[in-house]
């Protein structure tokens, strides 16, 4: 099935804000279609991804199954029960119903500092604000991007991220080629705190984890629940924090060209191994303001011009009173979202 790009500004999308099931309902449509089999369209004539539901629903409660073209078709729960301004998620190698499943990634007993449970992040606020999305998904893979639309530059703006599903596996017949990278903090007395993996610089130590980045088991199948370091090698560039001293040009002097690069999964908890990288996002070499956000792109990848969506994320949005400081937070940094043509796929 095709790789399709669903946005809040196509006609007759579905809305999402800080209400209960918004988000449920959006996931429902662009992932299952509304009849949760995987078939029609998830809006106008937009097809849907192509995942199920195979357990039905119940209030707040959902099970996403990836669809018959992946490989490894493992299952994620996803709950709306504790607070209206973000879902819960939990991926499984099995499940049997709406609450019972084997193997969850993020586990039950994290090694480190990860939750049980990751966040979809929906809203700043519990009210009817609509906020803007932008889903890019297919049978094997859906990333999801909800807009924090805050004025101040330390809370946002900027997109928060979540990954679920297939990466691209170095792996000879990778079963388990599964990840899950999203919002991993949220301070519910401060809604604006809230840590996100794809918006912040990950550990330098490839033996670290980074918080919020998960793959299903290692490359050798064992349910071991490991939590990964989304990338050691390339820093997404921000005009506040660097990698690199001093800015870096949009465009390279040398070959006149605009460069990126994959972003790779670092597994780390046994065997330390460059797993593979993600499907459909690059981290892109110059800094954010270089091109505004939304702003297309185009490359050349291989013998095929692909189109680009550059897109400002956001790591964590800073206290009112300048708490959790000591962490290093991106204000906002940058990815490129694949919006032409089929990821890889292994």
């Amino acid at each position: 099935m095709a790789w399709t790009i669903y946005k809040s500004t196509d006609g007759s999308a579905p809305a999402i804000s800080g209400q209960n099931y918004k988000i449920l309902d959006l996931l429902d449509a662009v992932l299952t279609g509304p009849s949760g089999d995987g078939t029609g369209n998830a809006y106008g004539s937009t097809p849907c991804a192509g995942w199920s539901q195979p357990f039905g629903s119940s209030a707040g409660k959902r099970v996403y199954w990836m669809g018959a073209g992946a490989r490894a078709r493992l299952y994620f729960r996803v709950t709306q029960l504790n607070n209206v301004r973000y879902a819960d998620y939990t991926g499984y190698s099995t499940m049997t119903d709406l609450d019972n499943g084997t193997d969850p990634f993020p586990s039950a007993t994290p090694p480190s500092q990860t939750p049980s449970s990751l966040y979809l992040w929906v809203s700043d606020t519990a009210n009817s604000t609509v906020r803007s999305w932008i889903i890019a998904a297919d049978e094997r893979t859906a990333i999801i991007f909800v807009y924090r639309d805050s004025a101040d530059v330390n809370k946002g703006p900027g997109w928060l991220v979540t990954y679920m599903g297939e990466f691209f596996s170095y792996a000879p017949n990778d079963a388990y080629q599964v990840a899950t990278l999203g919002t991993f903090f949220v301070n519910t007395t401060e809604p604006k705190m809230i840590g996100n993996p794809l918006g912040r610089m990950p550990p330098a130590d490839v033996t670290t984890p980074c918080t919020g980045v998960w793959v299903a088991r290692n490359f050798n199948g064992e349910p071991d629940s490991l939590t990964a370091n989304w990338s050691w090698s390339c820093y997404p560039m921000s005009t506040t924090f660097s990698s690199i001293s001093g800015p870096f040009p949009g465009v390279n002097p040398l070959d006149s060209k605009l460069w990126m690069t994959d972003i790779p999964i670092v597994t780390n908890r046994t065997d330390v191994c460059i797993r593979g990288v993600l499907r459909g996002l690059y981290l892109p070499m110059f800094t954010e303001r270089y091109y505004a956000d939304r702003d297309t792109l185009s490359a050349d990848i291989g013998a095929e011009t692909l189109n680009f969506l550059n897109l400002w994320v956001t790591g964590i949005g800073q206290g009112d009173t300048g708490n959790n400081t000591s962490f290093n937070w991106f204000k906002r940094s940058c990815l490129l979202l694949q919006t032409s043509g089929t990821p890889a796929v292994s």
